[in-house]
């Protein structure tokens, strides 16, 4: 899936709403740099802003689809540092929304960081980077 596609698809879902690539202010870094597709991944940023009340940061991968593997994660944090803080998450192919599958689809994926009203899954993309899952070796 191409990278505008898979950008549809996130605001088809509420994701990032007003928001293009090129307004994403937060330097995403994702470990391991290459992932195997049975590995779990941390997302990590240091936050541009003291969130207001009734917000939240979430994260969100998308990839590709297929059948037996993971390509849809969505998780909010409870945590709402001060600007210049860390902040990561941990994702595995097992959080997938759409699939119970042990392992990522191989392939691109892209990963966003927004900042969601409370109750929501609605917001503004703060971060946005794209990943390559790779065969097991």
């Amino acid at each position: 899936m191409r990278k505008g596609a898979m950008l549809a698809t996130m605001l088809a879902v509420g994701l990032g709403a007003g928001t293009s690539p090129a307004d994403a202010k937060v330097k995403l870094k994702v470990t391991p740099k290459t992932p195997i597709v049975d590995d779990a991944i941390t997302v990590s940023f240091k936050t541009d802003r003291t969130l207001k009340k009734g917000y939240h940061y979430s994260v969100a991968l998308i990839g590709r689809s297929g059948s037996n593997c993971s390509s849809f994660v969505v998780k909010d944090s409870q945590r709402k540092p001060k600007k210049g803080k860390s902040m990561s998450f941990s994702l595995s192919p097992f959080d997938d929304k759409l699939a119970e599958a042990p392992e990522w689809c191989q392939g691109k994926a892209s990963i966003t960081v927004s900042i969601d009203k409370d109750g929501t899954n609605k917001g503004n993309i703060v971060g946005i980077t794209e990943i390559r899952f790779v065969a097991k070796p």
